[in-house]
């Protein structure tokens, strides 16, 4: 994913913000997209959704 350092900046500030479910949340997002790197994030961020019912 080219922009993953970006992403990966991005999802750790909101993970330090936001409640402890976001952070597992957001956390999964990003390993997911480290296993699939051709994946877009925003499929692999739908992906994860559905998984946490939000």
């Amino acid at each position: 994913m080219p922009d993953a350092s970006w992403v990966r900046e991005i999802l750790t500030e909101l993970a330090n913000t936001r409640d402890f479910g976001l952070g597992e949340f957001l956390a999964q997002c990003l390993r997911d997209a480290r296993r699939d790197p051709t994946k877009s994030f925003r499929a692999v961020f739908s992906t994860c959704a559905k998984s946490h019912d939000f």
